[in-house]
């Protein structure tokens, strides 16, 4: 038995309850994995899965902090699938950095 660590939860649950995490003592995750779902399932939470963002019309550019839709947002392989900054902030970004090494 275990006790979750998340403030609205804070029940005791067997240890198959919680997330395996090797690098903590007793190899499982502090927060149960109801918690840690629930929390990834919310909008704009840690790890979400792709395409989440989709039913607030998108995610929130880091660049321009605009919510830009999913197709404004480059593609990359990994965990989200999506880049931070949108393709324009991702563009400008780059020609700012080819004038500078053209100066």
């Amino acid at each position: 038995m275990k006790r979750c660590t998340s403030p609205a939860c804070r029940r005791w649950l067997p240890l198959a309850a919680f997330h395996v995490d090797r690098s903590k003592p007793d190899g499982r995750k502090s927060r149960c994995a109801e918690c840690v779902n629930a929390a990834a399932r919310k909008p704009g939470g840690r790890g979400a899965w792709p395409g989440a963002g989709d039913e607030l019309g998108g995610k929130v550019c880091t660049g321009c902090r605009r919510r830009r839709p999913l197709a404004a947002l480059g593609q990359r392989t990994g965990r989200h699938r999506r880049t931070a900054r949108c393709k324009r902030c991702r563009a400008a970004e780059q020609r700012a950095r080819n004038a500078r090494a053209a100066a």
